[in-house]
């Protein structure tokens, strides 16, 4: 009977390299993953055959040329936990993505920014705010482009806004909040407003920092490094919301192994796609499917004197897309067929600790159009990321 090699990846550390020149070292800082089911890591190396004519007609043995890597893992979209154990960044809370987070230096690294972290507050005990007005006890602490995390009062549940701006105590939102039937609510009193960690597609940046990967299985350990690909958002109804992470490398190095003692990166509970709201403008509508593309493209950066032949990789491309799947109506499929933009605003989850949200504030809407989905009437639709009136970024990602 032939022996079986059992070569699943059992340990998975992640690091970003130094800055968007380095793709060579080992991570200065680096903490475990946790995956769903096993990563795909591919390595192979080019064979350059050696064409000469020689007098007794045979051939030399092909020579090594470049190697080639790449990985490819679900990460659970899991939110902000602090040290003692709370979810969310709350009053006086940072977000700290850096150690409260497993995806926050991942998104790092396919956005082309570091995230900016806010600190949570509480809100006004007597008038808490109206409208896109959210009333703060004391002077508003968020940043511009961030997300903020507020429970309303009809509804009883947090919403997922973005901050436009601050004056005083109050924090202008991009949008009121709504209840679950659409109808307007307001800010509640004296309720914890939490705090997120913030990206943005970095359009202009095509020089990343690239995230390095240190795997390790049975009797093996391998080392990627240079790493830069996409990242694609998939959730079903009532299911965990995924994050998919595909990657090149620029280089990958076979090691002894170490055998170290796993030691969990802290992170939140998953975003689970319940009492999760979908905004169009100013108007929320009940989603029934949606996945989030960042549309990152590619193109290897070759050169004589890097390593393995290559200096990394340049974004030449950011193209984000949300596909969702709505109900049908006639207003809103010649809305989606019309020659505007649409302010489109995702949330999954409803607790801190839980919850990401998705900002697009310029979706250019494609391939609207009339489908049925289980009998019932449909719209399918593509919103793909243009550039923004204000602000920075065609996508922005809000972890809370």
């Amino acid at each position: 009977m032939p022996n079986i090699d059992l070569s699943r990846v059992l340990l998975l550390k992640f690091g970003k390299h130094a800055s968007s020149t380095d793709v060579s070292s080992d991570a200065a800082t680096q903490y475990f993953l946790e995956p769903q089911t096993d990563p795909e890591l591919t390595t192979d190396v080019e064979k350059l055959d050696r064409d000469l004519v020689r007098g007794d007609n045979e051939n030399y043995a092909s020579i090594v040329g470049k190697k080639m890597t790449g990985i490819n893992f679900n990460m659970e979209v899991r939110g902000i936990e602090q040290a003692g154990g709370t979810g969310g960044a709350g009053d006086g809370e940072s977000a700290d993505y850096a150690n409260n987070t497993q995806l926050g230096s991942l998104l790092d690294c396919v956005m082309g920014v570091n995230g900016n972290n806010d600190s949570g507050q509480t809100t006004d005990a007597v008038d808490a705010g109206t409208g896109t007005t959210v009333t703060m006890g004391a002077a508003a602490g968020y940043s511009d482009q961030n997300g903020i995390l507020v429970k309303g009062t009809t509804s009883g549940k947090y919403q997922a806004r973005e901050v436009v701006s601050t004056a005083g105590d109050d924090v202008t939102i991009c949008r009121e909040l709504t209840t679950d039937t659409g109808a307007a609510d307001t800010a509640a009193e004296s309720e914890v407003a939490y705090a997120s960690a913030s990206w943005y597609i970095d359009a202009d940046n095509p020089n990343h920092v690239h995230a390095f990967f240190d795997a390790e299985g049975y009797a093996w350990r391998r080392k990627l490094y240079g790493c830069l690909g996409n990242c694609t958002f998939n959730v079903e109804n009532g299911a965990v919301m995924t994050a998919n992470f595909t990657m090149s490398g620029t280089d990958w190095l076979d090691v002894a192994e170490a055998d170290p003692t796993f030691t969990a990166q802290r992170a939140g509970t998953p975003a689970v796609a319940i009492d999760s709201a979908f905004h169009i403008g100013s108007t929320r509508y009940d989603l029934l499917e949606t996945s989030i593309d960042l549309g990152l493209t590619m193109q290897d950066k070759t050169t004589f004197d890097g390593t393995n032949g290559m200096a990394g990789f340049a974004v030449t491309r950011a193209q984000p897309v949300i596909t969702a799947k709505l109900y049908y109506s006639d207003a809103l499929l010649n809305t989606l067929q019309g020659a505007t933009t649409q302010d489109v605003l995702l949330q999954i989850g409803s607790t801190a600790g839980s919850t990401i949200a998705f900002r697009m504030p310029a979706g250019s809407t494609r391939n609207a159009k009339r489908s049925i989905t289980n009998g019932m009437e449909t719209i399918d639709v593509e919103f793909v990321g243009s550039r923004p009136v204000s602000g920075n970024g065609s996508l922005r990602v809000h972890l809370f």
